[in-house]
């Protein structure tokens, strides 16, 4: 996992130059495999390395980390408003394409898929992130490409309820044989995708 902004990355959001497509690229990185406030949340060891490896690839590709204060995933209200506002920011375009991607406990309950937080607690929705509240900042933000990445249990539980909030803006691509799969997927020129692990 990233402590910071990568060696080289910038940190303030901005692309390394201009794309020739002109496109801005970004990726938010955010998970936590420790929790401090539930002990049946049991630990993740792999979490700081997938959080590393999706940041190398994305950064390799031209990405500009954004939020990197939240990669650890703190607290559910620090990432919900950190992720709101740089959404909302007024530099925020059609041009703009976001790579997100959560690693972590994925919850279900008798309503929602829920994201960890490192002080998340299982019997408390407050200290959680549900998928459909990020499938909600997303859709009313700007940015013209989304590519929503959900490694965690219950992911399809997840890109039901972003399936339900965005509707017919989103192609799901659902996991593949073993686990894994990328598909090319038709999308219009404004697009957001949501892959599952």
């Amino acid at each position: 996992m990233t402590q910071g902004p990568m060696a080289g990355a910038p940190t303030a959001g901005a692309p390394n130059g201009p794309a020739a497509d002109g496109l801005n690229r970004y990726v938010f990185a955010f998970g936590t495999g420790t929790f401090t406030a539930d002990p049946l949340l049991g630990d993740l060891p792999g979490v700081a390395e997938d959080l590393g490896r999706v940041m190398a690839l994305f950064s390799s590709l031209g990405y500009a980390e954004i939020l990197p204060e939240l990669a650890r995933a703190p607290d559910a209200q620090q990432v919900r408003a950190g992720l709101e506002d740089w959404l909302m920011a007024d530099e925020r375009s059609q041009e703009d394409v976001l790579v997100v991607y959560y690693a972590g406990h994925g919850l279900r309950d008798d309503r929602y898929h829920r994201l960890t937080c490192r002080n998340s607690r299982r019997n408390r929705v407050s200290t959680t992130l549900a998928s459909r509240e990020l499938a909600d900042l997303l859709a009313d933000a700007q940015v013209g490409h989304v590519l929503l990445l959900l490694d965690t249990c219950y992911a399809e539980l997840g890109a039901a309820e972003i399936a339900n909030v965005t509707g017919p803006w989103w192609t799901t691509v659902p996991q593949g044989p073993k686990g894994c799969g990328w598909w090319p997927q038709p999308a219009p020129a404004s697009s957001r995708t949501t892959m599952l692990s």
